[in-house]
C-alpha cells in the first residue's frame, strides 16, 4: 500500500477572527497541494447552554464566510454540513 492509499480526516478549529486573518495562507496551502481532496466541511454549534441565539448565529455566520470564500476560489467541496 502506498501513502496515497490512506484516507485521513483533517479537523481545523477555526477560531472567531483566526480565518479573517490567516484565509490567504490556508487558501494558498490548499491550492498549492495536489494530494488534498475535501469529502466535506462539517461544524457543530456549541451552544446547547445558552440562553439566546446570538452565538450560534455569530457561528453560523462565520461558516458561511469560509463556504464563500472558498467557493470564490474555486475550492471544490461537495457537501457543506451544520
Amino acid at each position: 500500500m502506498s501513502p496515497e492509499d490512506f484516507v485521513s480526516r483533517v479537523i481545523i478549529s477555526v477560531k472567531e477572527d483566526a480565518f479573517a486573518t490567516e484565509k490567504e495562507a490556508i487558501l494558498e496551502t490548499i491550492q498549492d497541494s495536489k494530494k488534498i481532496y475535501f469529502d466535506g466541511v462539517f461544524s457543530h454549534l456549541s451552544t446547547a447552554y445558552f440562553q439566546d441565539d446570538f452565538y450560534a448565529r455569530k457561528q453560523y455566520s462565520l461558516f458561511l464566510g469560509i463556504k464563500k470564500y472558498l467557493e470564490e476560489n474555486d475550492v471544490k467541496i461537495p457537501i457543506y454540513h451544520i
